[in-house]
């Protein structure tokens, strides 16, 4: 990353099916997270003018879950068809984005059993949906 920006990028805007894994220090260390679509205000990811490092994914990202609520913590970024949710990943969501054009049901058990929620949009809060940390698998579509 160009010094010019070190710690001083406060919005992003991310190609759909991309995402970028932005990281608190250099060499792709530290605190990280994931964003998939444009994020206007780091601000309030509690991530402005902090990132020294980046990855860009140009897979087609279009669900991102995130271990805490409001996107924050570790996350882990899928292309939405149906899976089970990978390894450390099992019980664990608290927050999901999910991409315009896209939705996605959450299942308790893998092999798509249990309880289910369906997203349409971005969620901040799976506690309030009476979904934290108990999806284990998921499908997703493209919306109509």
């Amino acid at each position: 990353m160009s010094s010019a920006l070190d710690n001083r990028v406060s919005s992003l805007k991310v190609k759909p099916g991309h995402s970028v894994q932005m990281y608190q220090y250099f060499n792709h260390s530290g605190r990280s997270m994931t964003i998939i679509g444009d994020e206007p205000n780091l601000v309030a990811r509690k991530f402005n003018d902090t990132m020294s490092s980046f990855k860009l994914n140009t897979g087609k990202a279009r669900v991102c879950f995130y271990e805490d609520v409001d996107y924050a913590g570790a996350s882990y970024c899928t292309d939405a068809s149906a899976a089970q949710m990978p390894n450390g990943w099992n019980d664990r969501a608290s927050s999901v984005r999910v991409q315009p054009g896209y939705s996605v049901r959450l299942y308790q058990h893998n092999g798509y059993g249990g309880s289910s929620i369906s997203l349409t949009k971005n969620e901040p809060n799976l506690v309030g949906r009476g979904f934290n940390d108990a999806a284990s698998s998921s499908r997703g579509a493209k919306s109509n």
